[in-house]
């Protein structure tokens, strides 16, 4: 599209003069109109064959995010949200197949003790039955609505020379039995699809299709004192209005550094900070799968009460 619009924009130059014809000086031989012609087949071209090239797949990204999917990319994020188990991994698809089926069957037992059911009827609903079991439509891996574990092709095959660090091989490998372990499909695919599903982030090979994670709720911070401080966390981070994905992603690694939610614990404020997605997982290292964010609606009087309950309050 960007190539098509820059073509359009030198349309419109002066007398024609614009950068669509300089796309056409490259053809030293052929005048301005052939030159200009020449670019724009040049750019249908180009675009029928981003429908074709490996690269290019229509996937429906919104219908996905609206289904309760995220897209987590890279290897310590992917690694660490299949080894703490918190994202929701099932596929509600299969959910909802099993239910019909299950109202089909219980549906069939129920007539068949009924008199005076018509045949006809029966066999459609025999075949119903049979052809809800048998559905197999054939849709891509990256265009379905299931969880899904994406693999780059080419990153687990062994035999070919491979600039990654040993570390990296092996956090890959039980990338892969994590994921099999949890029950979740693996697709290879080119990374044109990966690139897709992540926005052309730095995936590293592995995009995991999954559910995202919600802030907790918090009331008040816990006292400073008396027995229920001995299984609290020492700090508490309050983050006011931290929107950068980014910024919040290094804060809660540097936090997990220094002990994760044993700790150290971190409150945000309920509105005007970033929700927790695949970007602060990737900036955090993949330290926010082992973590526990909690929000407030009302900082200021949470830190008050905190004063009160022991807490010492320090800004920065």
């Amino acid at each position: 599209e960007n190539y098509r619009r820059s073509g359009d924009r030198g349309g419109r130059g002066r007398g024609g003069r614009g950068r669509g014809d300089r796309g056409g000086r490259a053809d030293r031989g052929g005048g301005r109109g052939r030159g200009r012609g020449r670019t724009d087949a040049r750019q249908r071209g180009r675009g029928s064959d981003s429908d074709t090239r490996p690269g290019a797949v229509k996937i429906n990204l919104k219908l996905l995010e609206n289904a309760g999917f995220e897209h987590l990319y890279g290897i310590a994020p992917v690694l660490n949200a299949l080894k703490a188990n918190e994202r929701n991994f099932a596929n509600p698809d299969d959910e909802e197949k099993a239910e019909d089926l299950n109202d089909l069957l219980d549906l069939q037992e129920r007539l068949s003790t009924v008199d005076g059911i018509d045949d006809g009827f029966s066999r459609a609903l025999e075949d119903e039955f049979e052809d809800r079991k048998e559905d197999k439509r054939i849709i891509k891996p990256e265009a379905k609505l299931a969880p899904y574990l994406f693999v780059q092709e080419g990153t687990m095959d062994n035999t070919k020379r491979s600039f990654r660090s040993d570390a990296k091989i092996q956090a890959s490998s039980e990338i892969v039995t994590l994921a099999k372990e949890r029950g979740l499909p693996v697709a290879e695919v080119d990374k044109g699809v990966l690139n897709t599903l992540c926005g052309s982030r730095p995936h590293q090979g592995f995009v995991l299709r999954c559910g995202g994670l919600d802030f907790e709720l918090m009331r008040s911070i816990p006292s400073a004192v008396g027995e229920d401080a001995k299984s609290n966390p020492l700090v508490w981070l309050a983050l006011d209005e931290v929107v950068d994905p980014q910024n919040l992603g290094a804060l809660l690694r540097s936090i997990y550094f220094l002990g994760g939610g044993e700790r150290v614990g971190v409150i945000v404020t309920a509105k005007n900070s970033s929700p927790l997605t695949p970007a602060v997982s990737a900036a955090s290292s993949g330290a926010l799968e082992f973590m526990t964010v909690y929000s407030t609606s009302n900082l200021p009087k949470m830190l008050n009460n905190a004063k009160d309950n022991g807490w010492r309050v320090l800004g920065a």
